[in-house]
């Protein structure tokens, strides 16, 4: 049962996004591609009622909150990381019929300044745009913990921002020194194991098998398919809200 074998949080990255060679500043805050859609309905194979081994069924779902007008929301008003957990999250064939929590993230705004680590100016262009830091992702971990330690909940699913993972994987217990992830990595998935108690074990790395292996995907590889339009333009001043909250806690 649930209480008697180790647990679990599995850390993965939200799909693919949608790529316009017009504004590749946009692909920053870009919603799903149709490969993105495709890797989210692969999930019901890997997580559902019937799980893929070494995968166990998660009995809690969170999806990470940008909290940004910038990034972009599909026509549900999700952002990239709800849309990749929404059809393992659904209550139809494959799915798990559960709510998803995603009122937590990584930015400064979206907890109070008790529950924060260290928190940065975050870049507003580059690579690593939605990076502040450990920031929120303690008060993130926090809440992933108290739902792996209640009753019944063997495994945890967390669909994050890439650049956010390791911090959260960090303040999960996991050493910093294995927490590297792949600015093109999508098929990556940290699992981190633990015992009842919580006390913290081990990080294996696994993957989806969804480009990786034979079997993956054969679609199309970048825009086609996609939810949101490509001409969608970044805000200079997404962070404005959080910079100033960074500014105001000195």
């Amino acid at each position: 049962t649930a209480s008697e074998e180790t647990r679990v949080v599995y850390l993965m990255r939200h799909g693919e996004k949608t790529f316009n060679k017009r504004n590749k500043t946009a692909y920053l805050y870009a919603c799903l591609s149709e490969k993105g859609w495709a890797r989210a309905y692969n999930l019901k194979a890997l997580f559902g009622p019937q799980p893929s081994p070494p995968f166990r069924t998660p009995s809690a779902l969170f999806a990470g909150n940008y909290s940004n007008p910038s990034d972009c929301r599909d026509e549900h008003g999700w952002y990239r990381t709800q849309t990749t957990i929404a059809p393992l999250a659904a209550a139809s064939p494959g799915g798990l019929d559960l709510a998803v929590e995603s009122g937590t993230g990584w930015l400064p705004t979206l907890c109070a300044a008790e529950e924060r680590g260290h928190c940065r100016q975050a870049a507003k262009s580059g690579s690593s745009p939605h990076d502040f830091g450990v920031c929120c992702n303690t008060a993130a971990a926090r809440r992933v913990k108290e739902r792996l330690a209640q009753h019944g909940v063997g495994a945890v699913l967390v669909v994050w921002e890439h650049a956010n993972i390791g911090y959260l994987a960090q303040e999960l217990g996991a050493p910093a020194h294995e927490l590297a992830w792949p600015d093109p990595e999508f098929d990556l998935i940290f699992a981190l194991h633990f015992r009842p108690s919580g006390e913290y074990l081990r990080l294996e790395r696994l993957y989806q098998g969804f480009t990786h292996h034979t079997q993956g995907y054969l679609g199309p590889q970048e825009s086609c398919g996609a939810v949101a339009p490509l001409e969608f333009e970044h805000d200079p001043d997404a962070y404005s809200a959080a910079q100033d909250e960074l500014s105001a806690s000195g």
